[in-house]
Formats: C-alpha cells, structure tokens, sequence
C-alpha cells in the first residue's frame, strides 16, 4: 500500500516537472520570438544606403550612416525593438488612447488628455513642418514599422494586455514629446495656484522663508548663493492661532 502511495507521489511529482518544462519551453519560445536583434543583416525598409549599428561593451549602441534620414529610419529600428511597449504608451498616453488597451482604469486619464486635442494637433504641426523635417519623421517612422512587421510574435506586455500593434505613423513622434510635456510641466499649474493662494494668506516673511529661501546645498551655476532665511518670529505666525482655535473662542 504504502508503495502504491509512493509511486503514485513519484508520478505526480513528475508530472508537474514535466508540465512546468514544457510551459517554460513554449514561454521561452514566443518571447525569443519578439527579442532584440543583435547580428546579422536586417532590412530596414526604406534604406538609401547600407547602415551600421554598433554596441560597445556596454550595450550602448552607434549608428554609421550616409544621410540623415537613413540614420534616423535605424534610429527608429533600435528604438522599437528595446522599447515599442514604452513608445506606444507614450503616444496612446498624449492622445487620451491608454484606455483603448488597459481598459476602464485609464479612463480618468484619457478623459483629460483628450480634451487637449493632441492628435489632432501633432497631424497638423506635422503637416506644417518643412518637407526636411517631414521626410525625417517618415524616415523614422519606417524605421519602426519595419521591426514591427518582422515580428514573429507581439511582445509580452501586448500578450498580457491582448493588445494588437498599431503601426508608428509620422506624427506620433510628435505625440511622444507632447507627452514628455506633460508629464514634465501637468504640476506646474496646481504649484502655481498654491503658491498664489500662499502669497494672500501669509505673512511676507513666512512666504519668503517658504518660497524663497535656500540651503547650504544650493550650488548655482551662476553668481553667487543666496544667504539663508531666518526661521520668521513668533508674531509672523499668529495667523495660526486664530486658524486651530476652537469655534466660538
């Protein structure tokens, strides 16, 4: 009996290995089928002339071309195939397009960037710009699209969100750095506002002190520090009393 027990554990054991091999065997192989490129010749469409890309030992790569363009249609070939997951959401981020892909969460989200219009804005600063330029962007574009159509499989991450992959036009390169705004500048707007809202409720020198002052880590690239601000006095800050005491009092 306890033999029977045994063999029948042996079984089960090994069975979950065997599983566990052949799911972490199929795993390896979709996402082989969606990593980098390292060696080799690739077609890159577009190319005027034969480009080189190479890595030193970092992982830092460089780009030998003839002509601008065919630098950035490369250039657009190294971005997407490290970080097309990352590209995509910056755009679909600037549009108010994230919803599109991770669903009702993101919703928020795209209801205030959309309202922005930015889409519609980047076709037309593309439109405007001169035609050097606009080849420069299509160049890139190509670029991206060509490690896009070459994908034997989608990435993961569009794998977890079952995502498709839309193609890189022109303009979402413009879309990128509307984003990188944004994400940069969204908070500047709301510092603002308290700041004014700090400057008619404080008293001058308690602003300063806030606002103002500096520190003995300051290191300006211009002239010299600012002497530090001195913790205001007591009577700057009765403002306080009257703000915490008891109702009535």
């Amino acid at each position: 009996m306890k033999k029977r027990v045994y063999q029948s554990l042996l079984w089960i054991v090994f069975s979950l290995v065997g599983a566990g091999l052949m799911v972490g065997f199929s795993v390896h192989r979709l996402l082989s089928k969606s990593m980098p490129i390292y060696d080799g010749v690739v077609a890159i469409s577009g190319l005027e002339k034969e480009v080189e890309i190479e890595w030193d030992q970092y992982g830092v790569p460089s780009i030998k071309a003839n002509n601008r363009n065919d630098a950035a249609r490369a250039l657009g070939f190294l971005h997407a195939q490290e970080r097309f997951y990352a590209m995509d959401m910056q755009r679909r981020f600037a549009a108010g397009e994230l919803a599109e892909v991770t669903g009702w969460a993101m919703i928020w989200r795209d209801e205030r960037n959309r309202k922005l219009g930015l889409r519609n804005r980047a076709q037309a600063d593309y439109e405007a710009l001169p035609s050097s330029d606009q080849l420069y962007l299509d160049a890139y574009a190509e670029g991206v699209n060509s490690v896009i159509r070459s994908l034997k499989a989608r990435p993961w991450e569009f794998i977890v969100l079952n995502s498709p992959i839309a193609e890189w036009r022109p303009e979402d390169s413009l879309l990128v750095g509307y984003a990188m705004y944004i994400n940069l500048q969204e908070n500047l707007v709301w510092n603002e506002k308290c700041r004014g809202a700090m400057r008619g409720n404080l008293p001058e020198d308690v602003y300063a002190f806030l606002i103002h002052n500096n520190s003995v880590w300051d290191s300006p690239l211009r002239g010299e520090s600012q002497p530090l601000i001195g913790i205001p006095g007591e009577q700057s800050f009765a403002y306080l009393k009257a703000a915490t005491s008891p109702l009535g009092q």
